[in-house]
């Protein structure tokens, strides 16, 4: 044998071993779109299956990541040589609102072309003050939805993936991977609507441009544990000329709140208390004096009982004295200019108020140029016709026959549409429907209509009630059982054993 075939034996073989591990499979083709329209938000995220894999996908918006840029004046004071540029402002959830694993109640499943959406406020994610002070127009926002990747260290190659995954294939024998993050494009934050002014402003008196003026200040954001532990510090503030003199009460003020279940007011001031003038203290110009309000108590129990982001806003009545003789007081109710938001870790209820939704069937279509109007836009009637095609599509799917003589059928008993953006020519358009309800006699059906390469805005929203009728007899009759199951399984089709 010659000694370079002893040599290679002796190193172990002629060549390299074949690997034993099958090569990886490819992610599915799912993308995470947002819709950012100004920096107060709300905003919208979009997951879209574009695949024709069924997969199943986290629909939990707490799982969401934003980068935003560093501010341009960041550490500009601090010495430039060896200075690694910043990194990103990153914006999350803290512990316990963001999940550690994928929740059961909010895992869906994404047919092909199908699509799931969920509005959020930036604010609940962006709460520090170098965050918040980021979210401004014109900035570049990349959104991540799942779980953080491990990055390895050097050259060494990275692990494979392991669980949790936001997107994994909801079929026997996939032949696409699970996916543990979902990264969007970047993404700009559009310019706000400038306010429009105020009908009442609080104003110095025309006929006393030096005379005391009174603002009430208030704290940006508050992040607090739970609902018991809502609390602030509160100061009123002379901006005038002059010293006026005020008696400040913790019961008068009151706070009205915008949050996760609604709005509610808190605190009642009585304005007929008789307040004596040995308390009434002179507040001097440029100079405030603080009270410390426990919120969580002086508010009904079901308030803040959400974890979430509230908006609060807070006023401060001063009753005036029923003594003839007390000095002339401030008797205003003051008002604070920007709501305090308030994020609450932890509640008695759930973070979400229901179920996520995701359009069970879609079509695609093309935009004709019959469709277009004098107006240069696309006819309000065509919505109605396309919402009936996407309709039919569905009914097809659900097995019910749209042509006679079947004695079963639906018939259309209400139809409405919302039109939210004007549709122009070309363009290739997505409808997508889905059952939100289903009644004894009748079904309601809610249709979302959106640009096909753009799946972020909708341009409009409709809504339908379907009843199903007895052709023979022209009567309503009951959703059949079969019917029923048939749009359980569309809306939420179960996952297939791997």
């Amino acid at each position: 044998m010659r000694p370079l075939a002893l040599l290679l034996i002796a190193l172990g073989g002629a060549g390299p071993k074949p690997s034993d591990e099958p090569p990886p499979l490819p992610p599915p083709l799912v993308t995470l779109q947002v819709d950012a329209p100004d920096p107060v938000g709300p905003w919208k995220m979009v997951v879209t299956n574009k695949g024709e894999i069924p997969v199943r996908l986290a629909a939990d918006g707490r799982l969401l990541t934003l980068e935003l840029p560093p501010r341009a004046d960041a550490d500009t004071d601090r010495p430039t040589k060896r200075r690694k540029p910043p990194g990103p402002l990153v914006c999350k959830l803290p512990l316990p609102l963001k999940p550690s694993s994928v929740t059961e109640d909010r895992a869906v499943v994404l047919g092909a072309g199908a699509r799931y959406e969920e509005v959020f406020s930036p604010a609940l994610y962006c709460f520090s003050d170098a965050t918040a002070k980021a979210l401004v127009p014109g900035a570049q926002v990349v959104a991540k939805l799942g779980f953080s990747v491990a990055t390895p260290k050097g050259p060494r190659k990275p692990p494979p993936a392991r669980p949790p995954f936001v997107v994994e294939p909801a079929v026997r024998n996939p032949t696409v991977s699970g996916i543990k993050e979902l990264i969007s494009d970047s993404f700009v934050i559009a310019a706000a609507t400038p306010p429009s002014p105020a009908a009442a402003q609080q104003a110095q008196d025309a006929s006393d441009p030096n005379g005391p003026k009174l603002e009430l200040v208030v704290p940006a954001r508050v992040d607090t544990p739970d609902e018991r532990t809502v609390s602030m510090t509160i100061a009123v503030k002379n901006t005038g000329g002059r010293a006026i003199p005020i008696h400040v009460r913790r019961d008068n003020l009151m706070f009205d709140i915008d949050g996760p279940s609604g709005s509610a007011h808190c605190g009642d001031p009585a304005e007929r208390r008789a307040v004596p003038k040995e308390m009434f203290s002179s507040l001097a110009p440029g100079r405030s004096t603080s009270i410390s309000v426990w919120v969580g108590e002086m508010c009904p129990d079901v308030a803040f009982d959400r974890p979430g982001l509230y908006r609060l806003r807070a006023s401060l009545a001063f009753p005036a004295s029923s003594q003839p003789d007390a000095p002339r007081a401030w008797n205003k109710t003051v008002m604070a200019k920007d709501p305090i938001l308030v994020r609450v870790r932890e509640g008695r209820l759930p973070f979400y108020t229901s179920p996520p939704q995701v359009f069970g069937g879609s079509i695609t279509f093309d935009v004709n140029w019959g469709d277009m109007d004098a107006f240069g836009h696309v006819n309000n009637a065509r919505y109605f016709t396309w919402f009936e095609s996407c309709r039919t599509a569905y009914f097809l799917r659900l097995g019910l026959k749209m042509d006679r003589p079947s004695s079963l059928g639906p018939i259309v008993a209400r139809l409405s549409c919302d039109y939210i953006a004007p549709v122009l020519f070309p363009a290739n358009l997505t409808c997508g429907v889905r059952v939100v309800k289903i009644g004894n006699t009748s079904f309601t059906m809610a249709y979302g209509l959106w640009h096909t390469e753009n799946p972020g805005p909708l341009c409009a929203r409709g809504e339908s009630v379907v009843v199903l009728l007895d052709y023979e007899t022209n009567q309503k009759i009951r959703v059949p059982d079969d019917i029923r199951r048939a749009i359980d399984e569309l809306e939420q089709p179960p996952r297939e054993p791997t």
